[in-house]
């Protein structure tokens, strides 16, 4: 209980010094010195630094200064006679919705701008992989993936399987529609093959697709005397 009166009272020292606390406080102040060292000591702390202070060379301010600060206080004093009327608030309303917008946005507009373009810039450099290849009479493709298209056979009559079997071959179809290399299932002859050849080399195929690119795939044909299913 006494340090905390002591505190309270050591607050006042300053007060007490520069002779600006009230009469019925520093009764009670200079009676508590009297019986407390501690705020004794405070006291003289306080009465050195406050001589060491009045001691120091006292700094005029520029005549200039004052003007300054007189022009400054009457405008400031006559925009708040002004803000006090609607009209003029209503007048000042656009003025002040600049100023605040300039505040909240300026910050955020190179964040913004540098976001935009970066977004830009991505969907550009993929915008080609999103391509995707349309053929009428066709089934609407879901641009991940197409396989290779017989687009024409062959004009020339050929007879591959001279005993009417069916002869089942594979085709590599490279990314220019070109047939790379074919090769039957089952068991063919050397004619037979190049019956085959013959029938694949004139014949036109569609390549396949990846992500609308063409790419290289391979194909099933079933083939009955001239007759092809792919």
């Amino acid at each position: 209980m006494e340090d905390q009166n002591c505190n309270s009272y050591l607050n006042q020292l300053w007060d007490l010094a520069s002779g600006r606390l009230a009469r019925h406080k520093r009764d009670r102040l200079e009676a508590h010195l009297v019986a407390c060292e501690t705020c004794q000591e405070q006291e003289g702390d306080v009465k050195f630094l406050g001589a060491g202070l009045r001691a120091l060379p006292r700094k005029n301010p520029p005549a200039i200064l004052a003007v300054r600060l007189a022009v400054a206080a009457s405008r400031e004093h006559s925009r708040r006679k002004l803000r006090n009327s609607v009209a003029t608030w209503f007048r000042d309303l656009p003025a002040r919705a600049r100023m605040t917008l300039d505040n909240v946005l300026k910050p955020l507009a190179i964040p913004a701008t540098g976001g935009i373009l970066a977004s830009f810039l991505c969907f550009f450099v993929i915008i080609d992989a999103l391509h995707i290849d349309y053929y009428p009479g066709m089934e609407a493709p879901l641009g991940y993936y197409t396989e290779v298209v017989l687009d024409d056979i062959s004009p020339f009559e050929t007879h591959p399987a001279k005993d009417g079997r069916d002869v089942l071959v594979q085709l590599t179809v490279d990314e220019q529609g070109s047939v790379r290399d074919f090769t039957p299932i089952g068991n063919v002859s050397a004619a037979e093959m190049q019956e085959i050849g013959n029938l694949v080399l004139y014949s036109s195929f569609r390549p396949a697709t990846r992500f609308g690119r063409p790419v290289t795939g391979k194909i099933l044909f079933n083939i009955q005397h001239c007759r092809v299913k792919g």
